[in-house]
């Protein structure tokens, strides 16, 4: 659709991001161990996603690591999300935020949707869960796991809660 002489920048090398990923990605560190967890899963999370994962760290073996939940407070599970960072220590809702940017540079793993911030982990470097939260998201989904960018857990539409619920604890090695 475009004039053979139009110069087109195709493909995740020319993925659209804020310049702070640029500048936090030059101070990239080795995440070793677990200890901070970021939890995003866009902005409508109609599976309620952040819920199911909210109750995996729940688990005793898990109280130590600090959580990180981004929602919006007009998404529609967001008094029950709030109720659930306030009763479990060492977890923090942020609600409006010009961009992610600093939540990823601290976390040492990213548990979210294959959305537009999939780059931005990817930039970051930063090790990632995902759940496919829409068709147009599988056929990239696969491709990133294939190639080592992220671990794919499985698809919202299809899998249960109780599903990526038990998914989510194999991944952390939880009984």
């Amino acid at each position: 659709l475009t004039h053979d002489s139009c110069l087109r920048l195709l493909g995740p090398a020319y993925a659209l991001l804020d310049p702070i990923f640029n500048k936090l990605k030059q101070k990239v560190r080795e995440r070793i161990e677990i200890k901070r967890v970021l939890v995003y899963f866009g902005s409508v999370d109609k599976f309620c996603l952040t819920n199911c994962t909210l109750n995996v760290f729940n688990d005793e073996c898990l109280k130590e690591i600090i959580v990180d939940v981004v929602l919006p407070a007009n998404n529609a599970n967001f008094r029950e999300v709030q109720l659930m960072c306030q009763a479990r220590a060492n977890t923090y809702l942020h609600t409006f935020l010009p961009n992610l940017a600093e939540l990823m540079s601290a976390a040492d793993l990213a548990i979210g949707a294959v959305g537009s911030t999939t780059w931005e982990r990817i930039c970051l470097e930063l090790p990632t869960v995902a759940i496919t939260v829409a068709s147009n998201q599988e056929l990239i989904a696969r491709e990133l796991n294939e190639k080592g960018y992220i671990y794919l857990l499985g698809n919202a539409c299809q899998d249960s809660g109780d599903q990526i619920t038990h998914k989510l604890r194999s991944f952390l090695n939880q009984p």
